[in-house]
């Protein structure tokens, strides 16, 4: 027999936290700095980076302090901070803090959705841009208004679902090329994003509706790697680019392209980060508190990520301030 519970709706949960004027004029401020950086007007380049997946609001709060302090030191990044609370599973584990906020399999996803808003509105604050990834597309009306920029990830960026929830926020949204096929087939996620659908969804009463979206002429491809291993050099782009131009890009620096190995993920960034390819809009990078990762069954190490291996701060610090300096000794071409 299946158990059902009844979720309080968007509405409700938007008004326990509302915006007021100066959080919503901070929020549109953002999203228009990414569209300017991914259309190529803005010399900046947007820079995705935080834990693989939030998992403690401690953590995540001393994690922002890091990051505000880093944002003001550098000139030539725009920092969207990775608010990632829903985890896509190869198989089974762990599934979020949005799922499983206790991170014992009891599921208190009402509670999940409550500490995910509450902890993402004292972000948005902060006047941290915020950056999320979309897995379950009926939790998208609980959060987007708080959001600068979304993603798509490998698992789902086929998914015509997926795609016409992207063709209707209103932020720019990435898809990452699939984990198992090639990276082509994620210029049909990009097509169907921009184009306008009728698709049901949930309204902030939390009843179905029909969303008639517009389109999102800012949905752009975020290359991770695959099974076969790094995608982030020359000849793939050159291949996407003759298949779709204008195109925009991001570069994950972490899974595929580095193996999920720390001192690879480095690597990548360094590699990329000086790139004369125009399209390369952008990179993304996970990072945390302190270096590696720990079994979430475990007695947790406080700021050590539960899913993928993060960089500490100290080198994440590091490595962005060292890629700022060399990039102002060296002018990316416009």
């Amino acid at each position: 027999m299946v158990h059902m519970k009844k979720l309080l709706s968007p509405k409700e949960l938007i008004h326990s936290f509302p915006l007021e004027r100066k959080d919503l004029s901070f929020i549109e401020e953002s999203r228009k700095t990414i569209q300017k950086i991914l259309s190529n007007e803005e010399n900046r380049k947007l820079l995705i980076v935080g834990p693989c997946s939030i998992h403690d609001e401690s953590s995540t709060l001393e994690y922002a302090n890091h990051f505000i302090a880093l944002s003001q030191k550098v000139k030539n990044f725009f920092l969207v901070l990775r608010f990632f609370i829903e985890k896509p599973r190869t198989s089974v584990g762990w599934t979020g803090f949005l799922a499983d906020p206790m991170l014992d399999g009891s599921y208190q996803m009402e509670k999940g959705l409550f500490l995910s808003r509450k902890l993402l509105h004292t972000l948005v604050q902060k006047k941290i841009p915020c950056g999320m990834e979309f897995l379950h597309p009926n939790f998208a009306p609980y959060f987007s208004d708080l959001i600068s920029w979304g993603v798509i990830g490998s698992r789902t960026s086929s998914s015509q679902i997926h795609r016409q929830l992207a063709s209707s926020l209103p932020f720019a949204v990435g898809f990452k090329n699939s984990h198992l096929e090639a990276v082509e087939v994620t210029l049909h996620s990009l097509l169907a994003a921009r184009a306008r659908h009728v698709f049901p969804i949930i309204d902030e009463e939390g009843k179905i509706a029909l969303c008639h979206s517009q389109g999102n002429p800012y949905a752009h491809i975020v290359l991770r790697g695959n099974s076969k291993g790094p995608n982030c050099d020359e000849h793939t782009i050159d291949s996407l680019l003759q298949k779709l131009s204008p195109l925009s890009l991001l570069i994950d620096c972490s899974h595929g392209n580095s193996s999920k190995n720390l001192e690879k993920q480095k690597e990548c960034f360094r590699h990329v980060v000086l790139t004369e390819k125009k399209e390369v809009r952008g990179f993304m990078l996970e990072s945390h508190l302190f270096s590696g990762n720990q079994n979430p069954t475990n007695s947790l190490q406080y700021g050590l990520s539960i899913t993928d291996p993060c960089l500490g701060w100290e080198e994440t610090e590091e490595l962005i301030l060292s890629a700022d300096t060399a990039i102002a000794r060296s002018p990316l071409p416009a």
